[in-house]
């Protein structure tokens, strides 16, 4: 396009129109960055989730394996005793609108138990545990385990 009078330089409308095609680019620019960092912290949330799932389950396997017996008293709780009898640790789920899942009546994890299952079985003497924990923004995490007495006795 020929300017007259040799004025070189953008006219009002052509900086408008870069103005915007730039606001555009950063406007997609910020919504990839934060629709990124979303998908993050969702994946280090579950990913916490999990590993709280894990180390509940171990600590209650373990606790298991080095009872000298065990006893269900429901489906949702079960206790750990020593060989002569004496109780060691209760586990079970809370009731109320925020169930967790404690240990002699203390927080095992700090989230919401949405199920907790125990599953004795008699001939070999183990339970299967299943335990579903969810945060505050909603993810669920489902694990099971099965724990064994180690050449103990058990008790219905």
């Amino acid at each position: 396009m020929r300017r007259r009078g040799g004025n070189a330089g953008y006219t009002a409308i052509e900086m408008l129109i870069a103005s915007f095609l730039g606001l555009i680019i950063v406007f997609a620019l910020g919504r990839l960055i934060l629709t990124n960092q979303r998908s993050w912290e969702w994946g280090r949330d579950k990913a916490v989730l999990q590993q709280n799932s894990t180390e509940a389950l171990e600590w209650m396997a373990r606790s298991i394996r080095a009872a000298g017996s065990l006893s269900t008293s429901s489906a949702t709780s079960f206790s750990t005793h020593d060989s002569s009898g004496v109780l060691i640790h209760t586990y079970q789920l809370t009731g109320g609108g925020d169930p967790r899942i404690q240990e002699d009546g203390v927080n095992l994890v700090d989230r919401r138990c949405t199920q907790f299952n125990v599953v004795p079985d008699s001939d070999t003497t183990s339970l299967s545990l299943t335990l579903e924990l969810e945060d505050n923004a909603g993810n669920l995490v489902l694990e099971m385990t099965r724990a064994r007495l180690r050449n103990r006795i058990f008790e219905f």
